[in-house]
């Protein structure tokens, strides 16, 4: 093992409830909304010092508006649960996207979407929070009924601070 490198294994157990509704408003306009609640205990499985088990609670929203025209349609998505860091921890992630997709003919169709967030550690121990935002442009064009070309550019930003607190090691 490397000089100052620590192994991290994080095991957590939740068990939620939510409730929420999916209405068509009109022809042309439908919204979808889940709300409810989590509960939380992860376990932490490291090298001394050894951070003690956290119990956490998390709630938890998505929702969509669609609009649809003859040739656009459009969508917001607004997202705020936890999600696995890839870090060995949970983060709490709060997101809206926004996009638009335009058939410019039967077969080519261009989307614009956008996306801003935020995310934080669930363990309040540890203070690492991101923002970030992207952006994308992408072009579709069916072959068939079946078969789709498609490109996309993706352009991100993102932006991390990090401070651990006490008893926990950096996890990086």
């Amino acid at each position: 093992e490397d000089e100052g490198s620590a192994e991290v294994t994080v095991k957590t157990d939740g068990i939620g409830v939510q409730l929420g509704f999916d209405y068509q408003l009109s022809d042309r306009v439908a919204a979808e909304l889940l709300t409810g609640w989590l509960w939380m205990k992860s376990q932490y499985d490291t090298a001394p010092p050894e951070p003690d088990d956290d119990n956490d609670n998390a709630m938890m929203l998505t929702g969509s508006l669609r609009y649809t025209l003859e040739r656009y349609r459009l969508h917001a998505n607004l997202r705020s649960m936890p999600t696995p860091s890839g870090d060995g921890y949970l983060r709490y992630t709060q997101q809206i996207d926004v996009g638009v997709d335009v058939d410019l003919t039967e077969s080519v169709i261009l989307g614009v979407g956008f996306v801003v967030g935020k995310s934080e550690a669930v363990d309040h121990r540890i203070d690492e929070n991101r923002d970030y935002a992207s952006a994308r442009l992408g072009l579709e064009y069916r072959l068939s009924p079946s078969w789709i070309v498609e490109t996309n550019y993706l352009y991100s930003y993102q932006f991390q601070r990090s401070v651990c607190g006490p008893g926990l090691q950096a996890i990086t």
